[in-house]
């Protein structure tokens, strides 16, 4: 039963500081951390705007690398002392946790971008086909698109705790804004 809790404390950690993160670094100038606020601008602006939200398959959402794993790395301190009073386990159950959040985060913001190919190759096109099909990714990727199209709402990316509680969540938006992927549809019914 303790795991269990210091998994769900885990996922709202992580859920606050995707937040957190996403909402005064990356859209706010903050002196010490205008990389982020530049790097992220140019996603919003230049690379992404909702007007080209999407990219074909094989190609990058974004030019630099994620500074997400950094983030991750930067909080060895406070898994260290959560280990020491918590007890060794629950740390590898917080971590764990929190690295499957990243990389939900890394995957889902990538596929939320990218165009479903006409006829699926290798892995990874399969991969961003089986998520767009699912009911819970089309709710987070509307809820991503209108975040590049009204960037005051819906800062997180893999659950959307964090704006619902700081009120922040902008479902009036709903429209469905998935490109046109019938083709998809149709290549696993074989048409």
């Amino acid at each position: 039963m303790q795991h269990l809790l210091w998994f769900v404390v885990a996922i709202c950690y992580y859920s606050h500081l995707e937040y957190c993160v996403h909402r005064y670094p990356m859209h706010h100038r903050i002196r010490w951390l205008h990389q982020a606020f530049e790097r992220h601008t140019l996603h919003h602006h230049v690379e992404r705007s909702w007007k080209t939200f999407w990219v074909p398959a094989g190609q990058k959402v974004l030019t630099d690398g994620s500074f997400m794993p950094k983030i991750y790395l930067m909080h060895a301190p406070m898994f260290l002392l959560i280990g020491w009073r918590c007890g060794w386990i629950n740390v590898v159950v917080f971590m764990l946790t929190a690295l499957l959040c990243l990389v939900a985060y890394e995957v889902f913001h990538e596929v939320q971008h990218t165009t479903p190919p006409e006829q699926p190759l290798g892995t990874w096109q399969h991969t961003v086909v089986w998520l767009k099909r699912q009911r819970f990714f089309q709710f987070l990727e509307r809820h991503h698109y209108i975040h590049h199209k009204q960037q005051w709402s819906n800062y997180n990316v893999v659950l959307p705790l964090c704006d619902l509680l700081y009120g922040t969540l902008n479902l009036k938006n709903r429209q469905r804004v998935t490109p046109q992927w019938r083709h998809v549809i149709n290549y696993y019914r074989g048409q």
